[in-house]
């Protein structure tokens, strides 16, 4: 499993990132084969309590990241497919 606190890196925790830069940094790592296909990624609770950012960024994150090909959601939870689409402007 990838170290999170490293896709956390960077976030003013003052101001929350939104879901569509949360999902952008999770894209890009995907790309970069940081986190590769079949990788089960932390549960959207583990990632609220290790970052302190609101637990729904994560959910909206996931569900964006599905809808773009590269998520599918397992029996245990979110993973990597693989990177599919690229995000469009409009979505989520």
């Amino acid at each position: 499993m990838v170290r999170w606190p490293a896709l956390l890196d960077g976030y003013d925790s003052v101001q929350e990132p939104s879901h569509k830069q949360w999902a952008e940094q999770l894209l890009e790592l995907v790309k970069n084969r940081t986190i590769v296909p079949g990788e089960l990624l932390p549960s959207t609770i583990e990632l609220e309590l290790s970052s302190g950012i609101n637990r729904g960024v994560f959910v909206r994150a996931f569900r964006l990241l599905h809808a773009a090909g590269v998520l599918r959601r397992g029996r245990d939870g979110w993973l990597v497919v693989g990177r599919q689409r690229r995000l469009r402007r409009g979505q989520g």
